[in-house]
């Protein structure tokens, strides 16, 4: 591991917030730099903490070479423990450690993010002391304003861009113990609200704020085909590590000595002291002057975590985000889907059956009356709007559609915006304009908000929205839920 490099401007000001992340794209991270920049209202009280692979001469070119245009406190650390998507995580718990001390906001990002909200900092100083604690978080995420009932919701939905204060970070100890800063840091919020559920006062520590505005959020934005199956599958493995009781028991563990450093501020408790008890897995608060002695559990079912686990992977469409708009209606086809995230090989596997003679025809069996109603309605109020509409779409899926609308006799989509994986599959669309995979930024500026995309997609739904969102798509979005 490098030593810290950092610019050599020196700053007077103290840290008021401190933004960290990774980043191997220095075209990308001098963009987020700037961005940074220039929206923050005081830029010398910003730290940025990088963490970049050991060896990349680009991006430590770009970072040295940054520090004499920005008044942001721009700091970078080289390391080689990040291998592939699955390490990111790893680095964090590094960057937390070169915080500065003064700090009293801290967040996560990707590069990808960017600020909307001219002064966006000011924003944020209207909460510092808003708990005389200063245990809290402000959330700023598309999901700012969700409660959690289960746990599970905070895999799926996490408050991915929240401003967490230093002393929360300080008290739990570090980002995360596996992959998802985020969706863990959920996990330990979820568990300190939920904790002694009855009570008539709740702990719950965050914020939500609807003013600050930013772009770039998610995180497979810009990934498709094979490498999108292939995060897809190392996802659901991880998925399940986060879920699993080990790590479950640890954010509550954090929860509780939050809920401990909480509890001695209500109380004006002075002198005290806050301790773990592995072993009866609790966190004790004693106060010193009176011996008394106040006890958080955070003790888990562990046999109840792992039976809901593995009852959940036969529905894992519906409990890892897809809710009621999943389209699969039975415990074998949740089965056929949770295995094809899961392995690769089941996935191809899959597929080969799926591209058989016996495979086309149940498929076309079983969503053929729900397609034809589906496309019909569509049809009917194109019809009255006179708007055009584009498919995007992948594989099989996407075929289908078009089998359909042929046998219809409805109109084809004036072009298609994903060809790759439908080409593959073996059909001649010569008959379409040709649009790349991705359309770029001229392309999608060519539709207005009168044109309308059909999503042919049943597994990356999101992606693709979030996708064509992110390029500034101004076109209506359906998604045909066969």
């Amino acid at each position: 591991m490098s030593g810290l490099i950092e610019n050599s401007v020196v700053d007077s000001s103290p840290c008021f917030v401190s933004i960290q992340l990774n980043s191997n794209r220095p075209q990308q991270i001098q963009k987020f730099l700037q961005n940074v920049e220039r929206t923050a209202s005081r830029p010398e009280a910003v730290e940025v903490l990088i963490h970049i692979d050991k060896g990349d001469s680009a991006m430590e070119q770009v970072l040295d070479g940054m520090h004499k245009q920005l008044r942001l406190q721009v700091k970078y650390l080289a390391t080689d423990i990040v291998k592939s998507f699955f390490d990111l995580w790893k680095p964090l718990n590094e960057l937390i450690k070169l915080t500065d001390p003064a700090a009293y906001f801290v967040i996560n990002v990707s590069d990808e993010f960017l600020f909307e909200t001219q002064g966006w900092d000011d924003r944020l100083r209207q909460y510092v002391g808003y708990y005389p604690d200063h245990i809290f978080r402000v959330r700023a995420s598309q999901y700012r304003y969700r409660n959690y009932r289960d746990v599970w919701e905070c895999g799926f939905a996490p408050d991915s861009l929240a401003f967490y204060t230093k002393r929360w970070l300080d008290i739990v100890g570090d980002w995360n113990p596996c992959l998802g800063p985020d969706s863990f840091q959920q996990c330990v919020a979820y568990y300190l609200c939920s904790f002694d559920q009855f009570n008539i006062r709740q702990c719950n520590r965050d914020i939500p704020d609807p003013f600050i505005q930013f772009t770039g959020e998610g995180a497979n934005i810009g990934l498709e085909g094979e490498a999108l199956k292939k995060r897809s599958h190392g996802h659901i493995k991880e998925w399940f590590v986060l879920m699993s009781a080990e790590i479950q028991q640890e954010a509550k563990r954090r929860a509780m000595l939050l809920r401990a450093h909480i509890f001695a501020e209500e109380q004006s408790i002075g002198h005290c002291a806050i301790s773990d008890h592995p072993q009866q897995k609790c966190i004790e608060l004693r106060e010193s002057l009176i011996n008394r002695s106040h006890r958080f559990s955070y003790r888990v079912n562990r046999l109840g975590i792992l039976m809901t686990n593995n009852l959940r992977k036969l529905r894992y469409h519906y409990y890892s985000g897809g809710g009621n708009e999943a389209a699969i209606e039975t415990l074998f086809g949740g089965c056929i889907f949770y295995l094809s995230y899961k392995s690769a090989f089941f996935d191809r596997l899959y597929r080969q059956f799926e591209r058989s003679w016996i495979g086309k025809s149940l498929v076309q069996f079983k969503y053929s009356k729900k397609m034809k109603r589906n496309l019909r309605e569509l049809h009917e109020s194109l019809a009255r709007s006179n708007a055009d509409y584009y498919l995007y779409g992948t594989g099989e899926y996407s075929l289908n559609i078009l089998t359909f609308i042929e046998r219809m006799k409805l109109a084809k989509p004036k072009a298609l915006l994903e060809k790759q994986s439908i080409l593959a599959a073996g059909k001649d669309l010569s008959a379409f304009s040709p649009y790349s995979v991705m359309p770029d930024a001229e392309k999608i500026a060519e539709l207005t908000a009168e044109d309308v995309i059909v999503i042919g997609s049943f597994c990356y739904v999101d992606e693709i929205i979030s996708r064509l969102r992110a390029a500034g798509c101004p076109a209506r979005l359906i998604n045909l839920k066969y």
